[in-house]
C-alpha cells in the first residue's frame, strides 16, 4: 500500500487528506462543509472531489481510514462514588475513548439524580464504584434507582466486582441493556481502563454511526470509524513515543481551540520535577485528555470574557487602541452570531486573546498543582495529577492556529505562570501548529503503520518558537511595531 486516505466527519466540516506512506509525507489536504442533517456522504463526495482536483489521484482506488465527531460524537453520562476515586477514574475513561461527558454523579444518587440521567437522555450510562472487595452498597444502590426508572440509556457496569452480578440482575430484570466490563479501579492505586475503552468505541460503531447515516460511507474504509478525540488522542501519542524504527519527539501536549470547547491532550507520566514531593490522588494516565465546556471561542465567548474580566482580557490585548465597550461588544457580537468571521485587524486579535485565554485556562485545569503544607518535619510538597513543567512541546489544533494571526501568542497561554505557581504547566516548551490538520489523520494511520504516523508528524507539523521570556510590556510594544 503506497497510499492512504484520512477522513474525519466533523461537526461544521468534512475534511480529507491523502498520504503516501513510503515517501511519509501529505500528498493533499481538502474538506468540504458537513452535511450531517442531510447525508453525510454529500459533504463526503464533495470533500473527496476537491482532493482529487488538487492531487490528480484516482481517490475512489485508495483505501481509506475515518474518524467521526459529527452531532457531537457519543453521550455518557458517569456515576461514581467517590468523587477524587472511582467517579474521576470514570471521567478519564469515556474522555480518553472520546466520548462527551454530558452528566457527572458522585455518592449515591438521589430520585432528581435519575430524573436528570432521564432527561439528558445519555447513550451510555457508566455505572462504577468500589474496589475489587470494597465497598458494594453504593453501587448496588444507584444500579436499583435505575432499574426503577424509566432510563432507556445502555448501562455499562466496571465497578467492584463482587457487586456486579446483583447490579445487573437488577438492571436485567427491569429490562435495561447492561453491559458488564472488569473493575475501572480495581485497587485504590491502580486504573485498568483498557476494557471500558474497547466497549466504548464498539458502541459508538454499532449505535451512534448508524444513526448518523455513516453506515452508507463505512463501507468505503478498511476498518470501522472511531471517534475523533480518540483519533487525535492516538495521533499525539505515537508521535511522543515513536517506535523501533522511528524515535518520537517526547512528552507533549495537545490543546484543540473550537467554537464550543477546548480540549487539552497531554502524553506524560507527569511524574514530580523535584525531588521529595509527595504524589496524591488518582494515579494520572500516560495519555489523557480533558474537554472544558465553557472555554469555546463563539458559542463560549462571553463566558471566557467573564471569567478573566475585561480588565485583564485588555492587558493581554497586544495591540492598542481597544476600550472594554469594544471589546465586550465584539464578544457578545460573535457569541450571537457563532459563524462570524472577521477580516479586520483588531478583531483577529481580539479572537486571537480570547483564544490564548481559553488555553491558559483549560491547560490550568489539565495540569496538575503542587502546594505545601507544614509538618512536623518542615514544610512538604503535595503533587495532585501531572507535573508537566518539564514537558517540551505544545501543538496548536483548531482554526485559530491554522488561520489566525499569531499562533504563537496564543499557546503562550499554555505556559507556566509564576503568578500562579502551583499550577504545574509547561516551563518553555516548543511550539508547533497542526495547519494542515493531520494530527487525527496520523491516529488513524498508526493503526495501520505507526512509523509512518510518526515520521509525517515530524515532517508536517509546523515548528514556531520557543515561548520568549520578555515581559508582556515588551511584547507588546514589538507587536504592535
Amino acid at each position: 500500500m503506497r497510499t492512504v486516505l484520512t477522513v474525519d466527519f466533523g461537526s461544521t466540516y468534512t475534511k480529507a487528506a491523502l498520504l503516501d506512506l513510503e515517501a511519509c509525507r501529505v500528498l493533499g489536504t481538502a474538506k468540504a462543509p458537513s452535511t450531517v442533517g442531510v447525508d453525510v456522504n454529500v459533504g463526503l463526495d464533495q470533500a473527496l472531489a476537491a482532493l482529487r482536483a488538487q492531487t490528480g489521484a484516482d481517490i475512489d482506488k485508495v483505501p481509506g481510514i475515518a474518524s467521526s465527531s459529527a452531532a457531537g460524537g457519543l453521550r455518557v453520562a458517569v456515576v461514581g462514588f467517590i468523587p477524587e476515586l472511582s467517579l474521576a477514574a470514570a471521567k478519564q475513561a469515556a474522555l480518553g475513548a472520546g466520548a462527551k461527558i454530558i452528566r457527572a454523579l458522585g455518592y449515591k444518587m438521589t430520585a432528581s439524580d435519575v430524573e436528570l440521567l432521564v432527561r439528558d437522555k445519555p447513550d451510555i450510562v457508566l455505572l462504577v464504584g468500589g474496589t475489587d472487595g470494597g465497598d458494594e452498597e453504593v453501587v448496588i444502590h444507584n444500579a436499583a434507582l435505575m432499574a426503577a426508572s424509566s432510563l432507556q440509556s445502555v448501562i455499562l457496569l466496571a465497578g467492584n466486582r463482587n457487586a456486579m452480578p446483583s447490579c445487573r440482575e437488577l438492571l436485567g430484570g427491569a429490562g435495561k441493556e447492561t453491559i458488564v466490563a472488569s473493575n475501572l479501579l480495581p485497587t485504590i492505586d491502580r486504573v485498568e481502563p483498557d476494557a471500558v475503552f474497547g466497549i466504548i468505541r464498539d458502541h459508538f460503531m454499532t449505535r451512534i454511526i448508524h444513526a448518523k447515516g455513516i453506515d452508507r460511507a463505512q463501507g468505503r474504509f478498511m476498518q470501522g470509524i472511531v471517534p475523533t478525540p480518540a483519533a487525535v488522542l492516538r495521533g499525539a501519542e505515537v508521535l511522543a513515543r515513536g517506535t523501533h524504527d522511528e524515535p518520537g519527539i517526547g512528552d507533549l501536549m495537545v490543546v484543540d481551540v473550537g467554537g464550543a470547547t477546548t480540549d487539552v491532550h497531554s502524553i506524560s507520566r507527569g511524574d514530580p520535577f523535584e525531588a521529595d514531593v509527595i504524589v496524591k490522588g488518582l494515579p494520572e494516565p500516560y495519555a489523557k485528555r480533558t474537554v472544558e465546556g465553557d472555554l469555546g471561542l463563539r458559542i463560549n465567548a462571553t463566558t471566557i470574557l467573564e471569567r478573566v474580566g475585561v480588565q485583564s482580557f485588555l492587558e493581554k490585548l497586544p495591540v492598542p487602541g481597544i476600550d472594554a465597550e469594544a471589546a465586550a461588544g465584539y464578544v457578545a457580537r460573535i457569541h450571537e452570531d457563532t459563524a462570524l468571521v472577521s477580516s479586520e485587524t483588531a478583531h483577529r486579535w481580539l479572537d486571537s486573546t480570547l483564544a490564548r485565554f481559553a488555553v491558559e485556562l483549560a491547560c490550568k485545569r489539565h495540569a496538575g498543582t503542587i502546594e505545601w503544607h507544614q509538618t512536623i518535619l518542615g514544610k512538604a510538597a503535595v503533587q495532585r495529577g501531572k507535573d508537566l513543567r518539564a514537558l517540551s512541546t505544545v501543538i496548536g489544533v483548531g482554526g485559530i492556529f491554522a488561520y489566525g494571526i499569531d499562533p504563537a501568542y496564543v499557546l503562550e497561554g499554555s505556559c507556566f505562570d509564576i503568578a500562579a505557581a502551583e499550577s504545574l504547566m509547561p516551563l518553555s516548551p516548543d511550539f508547533y501548529v497542526d495547519e494542515h490538520y493531520i494530527l487525527y489523520g496520523m491516529g488513524l494511520l498508526a493503526q495501520i503503520n505507526e512509523t509512518a504516523a510518526v515520521r509525517i508528524g515530524k515532517k508536517h507539523l509546523r515548528r514556531l518558537r520557543q515561548r520568549r521570556a520578555i515581559p508582556l510590556t515588551q511584547d507588546k510594544k514589538e507587536r504592535v511595531q
